[in-house]
């Protein structure tokens, strides 16, 4: 399997066909791999609110934070939520600089990043 790592920080790593939450599960914290094949679409919200370093947070119930002890030190409360086709909870993260990590992630989401994910993905054996 090809692993080109695109974009990585203490919370995420994104790959060229994939991406993985660090510090996801509890209490281990392990990590969440997530293929963008299995992604229905990804948002990036306001932050304001869910500054719990893990877990569920009242303001947005159906989003998990994995482990970030940084998030409330960060000068931009945004976070980026991906929804997994099939799934009530939406995996989010608050990677250290959202307009790119979400604009990369977008590219896989038009039609052209769509071919290049295809691509992509005949390239990862999957």
């Amino acid at each position: 399997m090809s692993r080109n790592i695109l974009y990585k920080d203490h919370t995420v790593e994104i790959g060229d066909c994939y991406l993985t939450i660090f510090k996801y599960y509890f209490p281990l914290a392990t990590s969440k791999t997530i293929m963008f094949a299995d992604i229905e679409r990804v948002s990036l919200e306001d932050g304001t609110g869910a500054a719990q370093s893990w877990g569920l947070c009242t303001r947005y119930m159906n989003n998990w934070f994995p482990l970030d002890k940084k998030r409330k030190e960060k000068l931009t409360p945004k976070f980026i939520g991906v929804h997994v086709k099939g799934k009530k909870i939406i995996p989010s993260f608050t990677p250290e600089d959202p307009k790119k990590v979400i604009n990369m992630i977008n590219e896989n989401f038009t039609e052209e990043g769509k071919r290049g994910v295809e691509y992509r993905m005949s390239q990862c054996g999957k």
